[in-house]
């Protein structure tokens, strides 16, 4: 049995992420490329501050950054934001997949930028 596993109860993991992925279809009359977005629901995630950054200047920006752990998905690319609790966020660098047999996961670093 996973950690992951909806039999333990979600006692580690209990967020759900929704992976959106945005792919690129045929140009429209303008010459614009359209996109087509679609979504999946994964449970089992665990979510965890990384983080906060605030810049200051001509405006106050700041910058969230949560870890995420969970099941290991497949497909993940630059172009792949991370909807939690209602939100989208980037992701910082690529995913880190672990495979050793016994608790295969992956992990990633979502960010989300808001005026202050």
């Amino acid at each position: 049995m996973s950690l992951f596993s909806p039999a333990l109860g979600g006692l580690l993991h209990r967020e759900t992420i929704t992976v959106v992925t945005v792919t690129e279809g045929e140009a429209d009359p303008f010459g614009e490329p359209t996109t087509t977005a679609s979504e999946k629901d994964h449970p089992g995630y665990n979510v965890q501050p990384v983080g906060t950054t605030e810049s200051v200047g001509d405006q106050t920006v700041i910058t969230r950054r949560y870890r995420v752990s969970g099941p290991a998905i497949t497909g993940i690319t630059e172009a792949t934001r991370i909807r939690w609790r209602g939100q989208d966020y980037e992701l910082e660098g690529d995913d880190q997949q672990y495979v050793s047999g016994a608790l295969d996961h992956m992990e990633l670093i979502i960010t989300r930028s808001t005026p202050g």
